[in-house]
């Protein structure tokens, strides 16, 4: 289906000829298990229940038959098995039922970043290579976007738009009937096109195929796919991608809400029968403080049971705070687009704890296999610090397309994440930083993640990211930009003086600089991108240590 874009050593080979009835106890098929069969057997078992809610609400009949038009309308065009379909959308209802056409058809949805510059979205367009095109109307502009791309795909738009095609009107030529591909689906085909980051350079698409979907919605530890999930991330994003298929093996509902509309999702939350809060690092002040202008109380949030997500890049008392407003646990995840929430989210932080080292501690999934090495390949001894590969269910196919990548970044069927990890006495990871990111300051490798969890540890620091900067004595050395909570005062030396005894000297930052939390550029899943921090401008009057 991907036209030989990966080598064969990179795909993870598993036997998914697995009954869906072994996974969750609610449906019952002997089929291998696709994401397209899951919805077919959703719609027989839990035909009246609500599936699906956004601007419209939608039954699990009512989903597979409007799934059923698209995909057969889609085919009436000649889009079949081996296809690439692309969106270009903000969050929408639309979004699942393409994804589930993907799935029933064996086409492969890449789902687009709306925020990005033309430069960047052309460059994802053109990994994708799209046969069509679903575009909002609200980025009608992005059309000159597309012609500029280099490709030349059927354009079918989300409203009026000013297209020839509106996505309604597509409906209206297909069936209600089951779509029978030209080849049948298999759970180790292509269905989505999730992209890196690229906080280090042009995003790469991530293939996920339809086995790695589905044993990520059931072996996280934390339920997010039952029986309900509240969507607000973006779905290009897979935070929010991954619950669709899972809360249908439940026969729950999908809630899709655009943007991060705290009333509403709060609302949403009450109402439904949704265990876990998706709540991102810079989500968190504002719910605390909307929690302190209002009314507030907990019993509201009774099925909540767990918050968050990254808690290393959350200071400990707000973690605290949280966890308290939903006496709920925060989950202590480390994942990746490549590999799913697994396959070191295994624990979570109890409600009113603040974070220390100890409870940082990575827990690793009994459904993948994990192992920190060094460039080579070759397992580090407890203690050293390496890089996780990981291999199991979960694991993406390969990047689209990239063969350069997926020769570097795979072996034997094991990924590296280029994510540095220390394994402790007992077992438990340590997330030390990126591979791609140290600063080497007079020999000595310094890890910017682990600076900044100990400025977090200061009482005023709200969020922080640690930089290099060049130094004509040491090469490169450290320098924090540091945004604190309202009202909250320290200096440069204060933070100095709270690192003692934390860290190592050689790792304080040379230089310290107070920003505003909305300063900080941000990837769209909150993180900050370290890349353009690095290109402000860096002056001497900022320097707290002597050359």
């Amino acid at each position: 289906m991907l036209h030989g874009a990966l080598p064969e050593n990179m795909t993870t080979t598993l036997n998914v000829e697995i009954p869906v009835e072994d996974l969750h106890g609610h449906l019952s098929s002997s089929r291998r298990l696709t994401v397209g069969n899951v919805l077919r057997k959703a719609a027989r078992a839990h035909g009246g229940e609500t599936a699906l809610v956004g601007e419209d609400a939608y039954t699990y009949s009512e989903l597979n038959r409007r799934v059923n038009r698209l995909a057969t309308a889609l085919q009436s065009r000649g889009i079949d098995y081996g296809d690439r379909l692309a969106i270009v959308s903000e969050n929408r209802t639309e979004y699942a039922e393409i994804l589930y056409a993907g799935a029933k058809t064996g086409t492969l949805v890449a789902t687009q970043n709306w925020r990005l510059e033309e430069a960047e979205l052309r460059h994802c367009l053109g990994v994708a290579d799209p046969d069509v095109v679903f575009i909002s109307s609200e980025h009608d502009e992005k059309r000159e976007w597309i012609a500029n791309a280099d490709i030349d795909p059927l354009v079918v738009s989300f409203g009026d738009g000013g297209a020839a095609l509106t996505y309604e009107k597509l409906l209206t030529e297909g069936t209600t009937d089951e779509p029978v591909p030209e080849t049948s689906v298999t759970p180790e085909d292509g269905l989505a096109v999730l992209y890196t980051s690229g906080t280090t350079g042009l995003p790469k698409g991530a293939v996920i195929s339809h086995r790695a979907f589905l044993a990520r919605g059931q072996v996280s530890p934390f339920p997010h796919n039952g029986p309900d999930y509240v969507a607000w991330c973006p779905l290009f994003h897979m935070i929010s991608v991954e619950p669709l298929f899972g809360t249908a093996i439940d026969g729950g509902t999908y809630h899709v809400i655009d943007g991060f509309r705290l009333e509403e999702i709060l609302a949403r939350h009450r109402a439904a029968e949704a265990p876990r809060m998706q709540l991102l690092p810079s989500t968190i002040e504002p719910v605390i403080e909307y929690a302190e202008d209002h009314e507030w109380n907990v019993d509201d949030y009774e099925s909540v049971r767990y918050v968050g997500a990254m808690p290393d890049l959350v200071a400990p008392d707000k973690i605290a705070r949280v966890t308290e407003l939903f006496s709920a646990k925060f989950i202590n995840s480390f994942g990746s687009t490549e590999t799913g929430s697994p396959p070191v989210t295994g624990n979570a932080i109890p409600a009113g704890v603040e974070v220390d080292d100890e409870n940082l501690s990575k827990v690793e999934s009994p459904m993948c296999d994990v192992k920190l090495v060094d460039e080579a390949w070759n397992e580090v001894d407890q203690g050293e610090v390496g890089e996780m590969a990981v291999r199991g269910p979960t694991l993406f196919s390969g990047y689209l397309d990239s063969a350069e990548a997926n020769a570097g970044d795979f072996d034997d069927g094991w990924f590296r994440m280029g994510d540095m990890f220390v394994r402790n006495e007992d077992g438990t990871l340590d997330f030390v930083d990126r591979r791609t990111y140290l600063i080497k300051t007079g020999g000595e490798n310094v890890y910017p993640a682990e600076v900044e969890q100990a400025l977090m540890s200061h009482p005023a620091v709200s969020e922080t990211i640690v930089v290099r900067v060049p130094d004509d004595r040491w090469g490169e050395v450290p320098k924090a930009y540091v945004a604190t909570y309202d009202g909250a005062t320290c200096s440069g030396p204060d933070l100095l003086d709270h690192l003692d005894g934390r860290i190592a000297r050689y790792k304080h930052p040379h230089y310290v600089e107070f920003v505003q939390k909305a300063d900080f550029p941000r990837s769209t899943t909150g993180k900050i991108v370290r890349p353009a921090v690095e290109s402000w401008p860096t002056d001497d009057d900022r320097r707290v240590r002597d050359p």
